[in-house]
């Protein structure tokens, strides 16, 4: 997994979320290779990376380049 967050902090961020009607899990019927092109569109891209901002405590995030698309997804 990539990340920095604190334990708990996924859990939170999941009820807060959730408790507003968003999205909290990858829909079952999307495909690895959806989500991985999905991923290479996004407007964060470089060349060689896409930059996440992945959260590490409730009001700070850590951007974080990432070149292997497939290690998020595990």
């Amino acid at each position: 997994r990539v990340g920095a967050a604190r334990p708990g902090l996924s859990d939170a961020v999941a009820e807060s979320l959730s408790a507003l009607g968003l999205p909290v899990q990858i829909p079952p019927e999307m495909s690895r290779a959806e989500i991985v092109r999905a991923m290479r569109m996004d407007k964060k891209k470089n060349a060689q990376a896409i930059r996440f901002a992945l959260p590490a405590e409730i009001g700070r995030v850590e951007l974080v380049d990432i070149t292997d698309l497939e290690s998020v997804l595990e």
